[in-house]
């Protein structure tokens, strides 16, 4: 157990006061920047570390490390986002094309960019091929909602129920 004498003491050894005030003493602050910018830089890829290399303080360096995540992450949002509205099934398998919208959807939803699951019906809707109309125009005429799992089974359905009428 540490007493408020001991307290006192460790707080000096760790960070020293200015006798007149509780205010660290500045020579304690540049030493803690210090310290946290090498830990920052420990941490630190060779590529982006580059990119910081000559900013004095943890503070400089953290806010450029912002400014570099937060454009690639925009730029991530948008590609992911480009991905997911011109995705087409062309040559793809029926159950391809279902889990390549699932996985960007997911990728998007990593990023804090959720699908709401009727644009993925949406997508998956108009990604189809012209002989996918007749199904896509009886699920969206359809009077009580769609979800994506039973939207899934009727167009992996349809597409088994074609492949075997082309085999007979």
């Amino acid at each position: 157990m540490v007493n408020s004498t001991q307290s006192s003491d460790l707080q000096t050894r760790v960070a020293p006061v200015s006798s007149s005030s509780n205010e660290i003493l500045p020579q304690t602050q540049r030493h803690f920047d210090r310290m946290v910018l090498s830990w920052i830089c420990s941490t630190l890829t060779p590529e982006i570390m580059g990119q910081i290399v000559g900013f004095q303080t943890s503070h400089a360096a953290c806010n450029a490390l912002e400014e570099i995540f937060s454009a690639s992450s925009k730029a991530r949002v948008m590609q992911r986002r480009l991905d997911f509205q011109t995705i087409r099934k062309g040559s793809l398998s029926m159950m391809e094309y279902i889990l390549r919208i699932k996985n960007i959807s997911d990728n998007l939803a990593a990023i804090r960019e959720s699908v709401s699951e009727r644009d993925q019906i949406l997508q998956l809707f108009s990604g189809l091929r012209a002989d996918y109309n007749f199904i896509v125009a009886s699920l969206t005429t359809r009077e009580d909602d769609l979800s994506l799992h039973p939207v899934h089974s009727i167009l992996l359905t349809h597409t088994n129920n074609d492949c075997v009428s082309k085999i007979q």
